[in-house]
């Protein structure tokens, strides 16, 4: 399951991925829709508090993968625009 916020103007967007059964794949691929394209985005992971810089364009095209591993775990990605 998936919940994305973003506010109006697309400068923070924050999606939050929950794994909430067992399934094959503990990888999803997300891809942000309230993000503008032309704007480049610090992607914050909330469990590592790894952040890496990624162009919108790339974002809304290839997504992101994300990996849930366990059951009833989460990840929150927090987007910030440069």
């Amino acid at each position: 399951m998936v919940l994305e916020y973003a506010t109006p103007n697309s400068q923070k967007d924050l999606g939050w991925l929950f794994r909430t059964s067992e399934s094959d794949e503990s990888m999803f691929r997300f891809r942000p829709r309230g993000l503008d394209m032309t704007k480049t985005y610090d992607v914050t992971f909330s469990n590592s508090g790894q952040t890496i810089q990624l162009p919108d364009c790339r974002l809304s095209q290839e997504g992101i993968p994300v990996r849930v591993g366990e059951d009833l775990t989460s990840e929150l990605l927090i987007f910030g625009a440069k």
